[in-house]
């Protein structure tokens, strides 16, 4: 299975450049398993500007910079939805994986992710943070109420 690790970023400058260099550091899989898309909101900051350089250093294929587009004056879009929306439409992966820009997962969290989903044949996985050595992941069914979750990496199954 090939995933997308979605990062949406908004005047990220002071996270972005660390969670690029932690991106390609907790995967060792290829850019046939996994596409890395850092994806800008229109940034306020540096980010926009950083965000290029990044992609210009060599040695990993699966990292992707994408300016994100204007929101459309006629519809509301709140909080990361519009960049994700975004993100989606360019994105390659059978598993998509967003996660925020300041978020540093584990060595073989994004494995972990695409494993369980696939082990349990679930459509979309919310991971917490780490509390003391246990990670929380949670099981969504269609009938939870999706827009109450709180995560930092979640997962869904195209």
């Amino acid at each position: 299975m090939h995933g997308s690790l979605i990062v949406p970023a908004y005047s990220e400058a002071e996270n972005i450049r660390d969670g690029a260099i932690a991106m390609r550091e907790i995967t060792p899989l290829s850019a046939d398993n996994l596409g890395v898309l850092i994806v800008d909101d229109r940034s306020t900051d540096d980010t926009q500007a950083i965000g290029p350089t990044l992609q210009q250093q060599p040695g990993d294929p699966r990292l992707k910079i994408l300016a994100g587009q204007p929101r459309s004056a006629n519809q509301y879009w709140a909080g990361k939805n519009w960049i994700g929306t975004q993100a989606v439409e360019v994105a390659t992966g059978d598993f998509l994986l967003f996660i925020h820009a300041g978020v540093r997962p584990g060595s073989g969290a994004i494995e972990t992710a695409i494993a369980t989903a696939e082990t349990e044949k679930i459509d979309l996985l919310t991971c917490m943070p780490a509390l003391g050595k246990r990670v929380f992941c949670r099981v969504v069914s269609a009938a939870d109420n999706l827009q109450s979750l709180s995560s930092l990496l979640r997962l869904y199954r195209r």
